[in-house]
């Protein structure tokens, strides 16, 4: 995907008027204790940077990663969506723990399957209830694996989907699995279960999965018009990569709805204005089960105006003040909308708005750039 230097700048930007900057995702840690085996297991839930400052709902990622991958994976994903117009949305991540109630666990028992019905039976009953009760959730849920644990998202798409919306399996560890879960695949299921679900599944390094992930691949692509099916070779790439690459590529495809083009926004916009944009945004709820703000993309669009010299960009962007007055950075956009219309007064006459509104909120950063930025209009 090529960057442009106006979106890059877009971004630094939008920093500014961020009120704590970027910090590492919120991490809190449950425990749950299981009477037969006298067990207790800890699962992490990391929240998004601003979900003690806002009323909102996420997604949730449930993923089998362990710690070292789960060190990674948390701040990766922190980063890559915490701005507005990501393609990835802010998300709240849980662990899921193997259930195996005080049986001894070996190396490649992750794979086995020998603890997939347990665990799945408990994430059921009472890890997303618990999930659920005690955070904002949104009823989008999203299961993520990868190598030995790869294959567990396989099995609980194939017995119970509709425990979550999405499922990823990266590099699962097919051959080591022992209860012929490939096989399994050749069952035919009840299709209406899978409305609304996809599956994406990626081949690792290891030639040993390659047949099963092909056999797999055959079976679920006779039903390919009724389900979401994503199949990805990565066979060429280091073992190691798929977590990083692979997952991001995943999430981005999965909330791709979510970031219509440049030219599909102004073809909504063509038909009905921003009621079409809204419309749309509105459409999404079916799938997320949550209302997904249409703001980003109406600040895109009214960027796309600006470079275009169409003056609508200028109502879009009194319209997003309109819905959220308190946003400084909008306020900046619009001035520099103006700018670019040769507006000067109106130019400076938002600045002045919106520093002094950066003052009423404490942001020194905020009010230094914006001071600079109204210095210099004043010396053209």
């Amino acid at each position: 995907m090529r960057t442009s230097i106006k979106l890059v700048l877009t971004f630094l930007l939008s920093t500014i008027f961020l009120k704590n900057g970027f910090s590492a995702s919120n991490e809190h840690n449950h425990e749950f204790k299981f009477p037969k085996s006298n067990i207790t297991e800890t699962v992490k839930v990391f929240l998004p940077e601003a979900y003690n400052e806002s009323k909102s709902t996420y997604p949730v990622l449930y993923t089998t990663a362990g710690t070292r991958r789960l060190n990674m994976m948390a701040p990766m994903l922190d980063w890559l969506t915490h701005v507005d117009w990501s393609p990835i949305p802010q998300l709240i991540i849980v662990t899921v723990p193997t259930i195996n109630e005080g049986i001894e666990m070996f190396k490649d028992d992750g794979a086995s399957g020998k603890f997939d019905k347990a665990t799945t039976q408990w994430l059921g009953e009472t890890l997303i209830p618990f999930i659920n009760d005690k955070y904002r959730t949104q009823p989008f849920r999203i299961l993520e694996g990868f190598s030995s644990y790869g294959n567990f998202p396989l099995y609980v798409y194939q017995h119970q989907p509709e425990l979550f919306q999405s499922y990823i399996s990266l590099s699962p560890a097919l051959v080591l699995n022992k209860n012929k879960l490939v096989a399994s695949f050749k069952t035919t299921k009840n299709e209406s279960n899978y409305k609304h679900k996809s599956l994406y599944v990626s081949l690792g390094s290891f030639e040993e999965n390659a047949p099963l992930f092909q056999n797999l691949k055959s079976h679920l692509q006779t039903r390919q018009q009724e389900r979401s099916l994503t199949f990805i070779d990565n066979h060429d790439e280091f073992y190691l990569q798929p977590p990083v690459t692979s997952l991001t590529q995943a999430l981005t495809a999965l909330f791709s709805d979510r970031t219509p083009s440049q030219s599909q926004l102004a073809d909504l916009y063509k038909q009905h204005g921003v009621n079409a944009i809204d419309d749309y945004f509105q459409s999404l709820s079916k799938k997320y089960g949550a209302r997904v703000s249409s703001a980003a993309a109406i600040e895109t669009l009214a960027a796309h105006f600006t470079d275009q010299k169409n003056k609508h960009s200028i109502q879009l962007l009194k319209l997003l003040i309109e819905r959220k007055p308190d946003n400084i950075y909008y306020k900046v956009r619009l001035a520099d909308a103006f700018q670019s219309f040769s507006m000067q007064p109106e130019a400076k006459a938002m600045l002045k708005t919106a520093i002094k509104q950066a003052k009423s909120q404490k942001n020194e950063e905020a009010i230094a750039y914006l001071n600079s930025k109204l210095s210099g209009f004043e010396q053209q």
